[in-house]
């Protein structure tokens, strides 16, 4: 995950080689998703874009980071996001155990299907 600004995505959109374009907005994009981990559980997909979690609006990576941090397994996250130029999405998600998270090989995050 990487904190997204509406400057970084405006210059990631005037690159000819990017792989996507990406909306000018703030908030945490997913870069990549470990298959069959808690965050491919709960929906998420690369290139979504987190902008609220539980009210919160989100600024960047490292905020999303400590919210999950903060979260004790099973609780339940509204998490709201962006995906592609105009769908927003409320992806109602719960936290998993860590040891999950270590199995599939996932760096970070324990988002699981509610």
């Amino acid at each position: 995950m990487l904190s997204l600004t509406p400057e970084f995505a405006k210059q990631n959109n005037e690159d000819p080689n990017a792989l996507a374009i990406i909306p000018e907005v703030e908030g945490a994009i997913v870069v990549h998703v470990v298959p069959k981990s808690p965050a491919a559980e709960a929906g998420l997909r690369r290139f979504d874009i987190i902008q609220v979690i539980n009210g919160k609006a989100i600024h960047s990576a490292k905020e999303v980071q400590a919210i999950v941090d903060k979260t004790r397994v099973g609780e339940t996250l509204m998490v709201n996001i962006m995906r592609g130029p105009t769908d927003k999405l409320d992806l109602k998600v719960k936290t998993g155990d860590l040891s999950t998270v270590k199995e599939t090989g996932a760096q970070s995050g324990r988002l699981q299907d509610d």
